[in-house]
């Protein structure tokens, strides 16, 4: 399945898997950790270690501050291998990862040996279900594959 493509980024397009199957597989251009802002608020979340609950940036006071720590995405600009000759999507892509998407990356990474996600590595993810979650809609889940820049697939 294609995964659909928004336009987010200045320099690509954002790809997003939305539906079961979909996939996006290519060459890390560039990656790197950004933290999440709130959509609505644009500010920064943050995990409230006492609390427990994600809090946000403005909400925060002084006493605070050894309490939380930043909740991060990963993103990464992908030159796509996946796409079938003559495709009209879009060959370079950027991927918005959080949650269990960015969890199965990282994994991906360590499971390859590698400690970073570099540019000339290789990744590929895929959604390929969900479960019930307590936050209104199912969590999706998604699987990863990482080869790191110089070793052979």
């Amino acid at each position: 399945m294609a995964a659909q493509i928004f336009a987010s980024n200045p320099k690509y397009p954002a790809v997003k898997l939305q539906s079961k199957g979909d996939s996006v597989k290519g060459f890390v251009l560039d990656a790197k950790f950004v933290q999440e802002t709130d959509f609505a608020t644009k500010e920064k979340k943050f995990w409230h270690t006492e609390k427990k609950r994600i809090v946000l940036g403005g909400s925060l006071t002084a006493d605070d501050a050894d309490k939380v720590r930043p909740i991060t995405q990963l993103v990464m600009d992908i030159k796509r291998t996946d796409l079938p000759e003559g495709s009209e999507l879009p060959d370079t892509v950027t991927l918005w990862a959080k949650g269990d998407m960015k969890n199965a990356i990282i994994a991906a990474a360590r499971e390859a040996g590698e400690s970073e996600i570099g540019t000339g590595g290789q990744v590929a993810v895929k959604f390929y279900d969900t479960e019930p979650s307590d936050k209104g809609n199912p969590k999706k889940l998604h699987k990863a594959l990482y080869v790191g820049p110089g070793a052979s697939e």
